[in-house]
């Protein structure tokens, strides 16, 4: 799991507000580091937009995670509260190359859910231009 993993194409998503369901999507950039045990520490800088493209939303989320053999969990809190998750994946890797993804925000959050596909990428990509010095600090302190 350790590197970068990306969508190539906007995961879209549907989030339940008081109007009605919205539906939305996101890029997403993973950037993982995997220990000998399965557990997993990383971030997620993303950028969600509405179905015309228009963005809506750009940030990072700190991940932590387990992963035994296909099957991945990883779960995110706001860099600025590291502490609070927000949201849940459950993921399954295929041929260390592509993450099939379901996740779900938690009870904090308006009730959303999203499907998405990453790739591992060899390079880095333009979405890790939004990582900060403070990103790398709360979500891994050790690179």
């Amino acid at each position: 799991m350790t590197g970068l993993w990306a969508t190539e194409t906007p995961s879209p998503f549907v989030i339940q507000y008081a109007e009605g369901p919205l539906k939305e999507l996101t890029k997403m950039a993973w950037t993982l580091s995997q220990d000998e045990d399965g557990l997993i520490t990383g971030f997620n800088t993303y950028l969600s937009e509405d179905d015309q493209g228009n963005p809506v939303s750009v940030g990072a989320l700190c991940m932590v995670g387990a992963r035994i053999g296909s099957r991945v969990v990883i779960s995110e809190a706001p860099v600025e509260a590291p502490t609070l998750p927000i949201f849940v994946f459950e993921c399954e890797q295929r041929n260390n190359r592509k993450l099939t993804c379901l996740g779900h925000g938690l009870a904090n959050l308006e009730p959303i859910a999203l499907q998405a596909t990453l790739v591992r990428q060899e390079e880095s990509i333009e979405a890790v231009d939004l990582v900060t010095d403070e990103i790398l600090a709360v979500c891994q302190p050790s690179l």
